[in-house]
């Protein structure tokens, strides 16, 4: 009897740490946050995911990390026990890919960082317009 050796590419399991803590972070204190009704709650879980993502990527400066911890965080945020999931979901998922794509982009220095967390915050207010444009259509620009 053969023994198949399976190689788990390094990447995935250092982003599958990242996105554990991540997720627990957006589960719990997301649950917490949305509970109180405070406001900006969404805003305030981006800042703190900006601020653990850039901290783990100086751990462990590998490209293709922060994508794959979203993915992975996003994941898990469907099991979690919320009535709202989906926009969570596609909002923890883009925050990832705009990461990643401005550290590879700027660089990995201060810039950089700085850079991925301007547009991961512009990202909030995006999805926001996206989600209420595909909720009520042309109309809600007109009462702007």
């Amino acid at each position: 009897m053969e023994q198949s050796t399976k190689t788990v590419n390094d990447k995935w399991i250092k982003a599958s740490v990242l996105a554990g803590l991540w997720a627990g972070i957006e589960i719990i204190a997301g649950s917490f946050l949305h509970n109180l009704r405070i406001p900006f709650s969404g805003t305030i879980l981006t800042f703190i995911s900006i601020i653990l993502v850039i901290g783990f990527f100086q751990i462990w400066p590998k490209y293709g990390i922060i994508w794959r911890a979203g993915v992975i965080t996003a994941l898990m945020k469907s099991i979690s026990p919320s009535a709202v999931i989906l926009g969570p979901m596609v909002a923890i998922t883009v925050e990832g890919f705009i990461m990643e794509l401005a550290v590879r982009v700027a660089g990995r220095n201060i810039s950089g960082y700085i850079s991925a967390g301007m547009l991961t915050m512009v990202g909030i207010l995006v999805h926001k317009v996206v989600r209420l444009f595909l909720l009520f259509g042309w109309d809600i620009f007109l009462i702007y």
